[in-house]
């Protein structure tokens, strides 16, 4: 069994508003993740009908697999292995917009920024 068809939404990478992942990326990105759903089936053959597409265990399998793959034995770089489009954080373009304003606003609007993303975050792990 594959991974499920998904319609892909594709953002732009930042700095750059044309950039989205190719079709090769995605066929990449696909046989990657197939590749991992694949391995762990086969190594629980007896199992393998009730073993469902879950993005959340195979990412944290294809992480794993991507640091021998990349960092212990060099084959590729990251982008090589498992495309993708790298997004500015929230803070960081919080950061480029403080940087244009006279320095009490400055502060002013980071404490706010950063105020706002811990509260964020607590009621994520509260969730």
């Amino acid at each position: 069994m594959k991974r499920p068809a998904t319609d892909r939404e594709v953002k732009p990478k930042r700095n750059d508003d044309d950039q989205e992942l190719t079709d090769a990326d995605v066929a990449q990105q696909d046989g990657v993740d197939n590749a991992i759903f694949e391995l762990v089936q086969q190594l629980a053959p007896d199992n393998a009908d009730n073993i469902e597409w879950d993005i959340h265990w195979i990412g944290e399998l294809r992480d794993l697999i991507q640091h021998v793959i990349v960092d212990v034995y060099h084959c590729c770089d990251e982008f090589e292995f498992y495309p993708y489009l790298d997004y500015p954080s929230a803070l960081t373009e919080i950061e480029q917009i403080a940087g244009e304003l006279d320095a009490k606003h400055q502060r002013r609007m980071l404490l706010m920024a950063h105020a706002l993303l811990k509260e964020q975050e607590r009621t994520e792990h509260v969730a």
